[in-house]
């Protein structure tokens, strides 16, 4: 059975920021579209809609098939969309509804963002001090920091994020800044206009799994209704943020959505509302078969050295 390589991307940037700790991996627009250029010659590019053709014929595909997606909703993914609708190919972007319509930096990219831009190079986590200098004792306090962050309610994470920049004296988001920008509404308007399909990320990217029932009805059920009143149409697609879900996450999204994505080749493709995907880059190696063993091999070399991995397995 050939099933497809559901690849995601997060942005697009106009200029390389090797050194920034989540745009370092971003493609250029003229990497991209190469990629795409490449995708459409050895590779079948999906739509949503060919996708789910084959999901309900018994999950049959085309050979080589790939479907292209976007995580979370930066502005700078207009670029990712004028390239596919000039190569007469569509993706689907999973858009964060909070951005949408106020100035609101979720806390993943504000940690990114002071871990970049610290003046400071030692913080302390559980009483224990880390010199993020050094490359091993930088990647444990990362994935700490960071499960810490995801395992308390979001005022405590949002606190904690403060702290460290204090602690860091990392310097401030230059708000003029376009990667840290966000879709706003009548982005969303020109994306549909070119054939793009659109899709809920949660309302601000916090940990589904750990939220109440309160937080999760907000942030799968009214950021759903949000991009909806926006686009006069209903939005039937989730990818779950951080690839963090429980079966209760999968619950309420079946009832809300035709189909739900993951960030994690692990899973079987085999439930509409786990459906694994790969990070993608524009190499095409994340399209190789081998590439969940891959990412299995690198997740367990992190666990042996005390760096652990996300759920997404990375």
């Amino acid at each position: 059975m050939a099933i497809p390589a559901v690849v995601y991307f997060h942005q697009i940037v106009a200029n390389p920021r090797p050194g920034h700790d989540f745009f370092r991996f971003s493609p250029t627009p003229e990497s991209f579209h190469l990629f795409v250029r490449q995708l459409k010659q050895r590779y079948r590019p999906l739509t949503m809609d060919d996708f789910y053709r084959g999901w309900q014929d018994g999950r049959r595909w085309p050979p080589r098939s790939v479907l292209l997606t976007f995580d979370d909703g930066f502005r700078n993914n207009l670029y990712a969309a004028r390239i596919l609708r000039e190569e007469g190919l569509s993706g689907i972007f999973f858009v964060l509804s909070e951005p949408l319509d106020r100035d609101f930096i979720p806390w993943y990219l504000r940690f990114a963002h002071i871990r970049t831009m610290r003046r400071r190079h030692r913080c302390t986590l559980d009483g224990r001090t880390y010199d993020l200098r050094i490359d091993l004792q930088r990647r444990r306090w990362l994935y700490r920091f960071k499960e810490r962050i995801l395992s308390v309610p979001p005022p405590e994470a949002e606190e904690m994020i403060d702290r460290l920049a204090e602690e860091l004296d990392a310097t401030p988001i230059d708000p003029n800044d376009e990667d840290y920008a966000f879709f706003r509404p009548d982005d969303l308007r020109e994306m549909v206009a070119m054939g793009m399909e659109i899709g809920a990320h949660s309302a601000t990217h916090i940990n589904l799994a750990q939220a109440t029932d309160e937080e999760l009805h907000y942030e799968v059920v009214e950021s759903r209704k949000k991009l909806g009143d926006i686009l006069d149409r209903p939005v039937t697609l989730i990818s779950y943020p951080d690839g963090r879900f429980d079966d209760r996450v999968v619950r309420l999204a079946s009832q809300h959505y035709r189909f739900a994505f993951a960030a994690s080749p692990h899973y079987a493709p085999d439930n509409p509302w786990r459906f694994p995907r790969r990070l993608g880059d524009t190499s095409l190696a994340t399209l190789s078969p081998w590439y969940p063993l891959k990412r299995r091999g690198i997740g367990l070399i992190k666990r042996c050295l005390g760096c652990g991995t996300n759920s997404a397995g990375y």
